[in-house]
């Protein structure tokens, strides 16, 4: 009756994965924020019920922009909001390393912040990604779509992501701008 059974051992892993998470304060909204977190979790426990090699960043910058220019003395200080004048933040939320199940009370603290600056976070992500040894890597971001910087630098970093053999995808909360930005997207 167990004609069609087999054992399958679990041999080596094919896949890693990098989930990405727009912290910006643009994610200031009930309709972003929380479906980004839980979106979030639900991946996690996706990706850890397969096995598959994850982490979680989320991301912003220290400061928002036009504050820190005015501090460094830029005026008038509206004119930097597009000029990342501040250092980039990121929260490691989950370690390859580390189980989902240990870690995942820190999801709690994912929140709205400062700015967004995607392509260098996407570029941050994805070196990390690149030391893994699995063939296979994904990088998914989830965020609003509403990139602080220039958004032809952000398609043109994407793309140099995908060309180095990493499929990048964008998850849309709350809005459909991801699909101008990923050939890869969900809204």
């Amino acid at each position: 009756y167990r004609l069609f059974e087999r054992r399958v051992g679990r041999g080596r892993r094919s896949l890693a994965v990098s989930l990405l998470l727009d912290e910006s304060a643009s994610m200031d909204r009930p309709d972003k924020c929380r479906p980004a977190q839980l979106a979030a979790i639900m991946l996690a426990e996706v990706f850890e019920a397969l096995h598959v090699p994850f982490e979680i960043i989320g991301y912003s910058t220290e400061d928002l922009e036009a504050r820190t220019a005015l501090r460094l003395g830029l005026w008038p200080a509206h004119n930097y909001r597009h000029v990342r004048c501040t250092r980039l933040k990121h929260y490691l939320y989950k370690r390859f390393e580390e189980p989902f199940y240990a870690v995942r009370t820190r999801l709690v603290h994912v929140q709205p912040r400062h700015n967004n600056w995607d392509e260098e976070h996407l570029e941050f992500a994805f070196r990390r990604l690149a030391r893994r040894t699995e063939p296979e890597r994904l990088l998914i971001n989830i965020s609003d779509g509403q990139p602080n910087g220039d958004a032809e630098n952000l398609i043109r970093t994407v793309r140099a992501i995908e060309r180095q053999g990493c499929t990048v995808v964008g998850v849309g909360v709350g809005c459909d701008y991801v699909r101008r930005i990923y050939a890869n997207a969900v809204v």
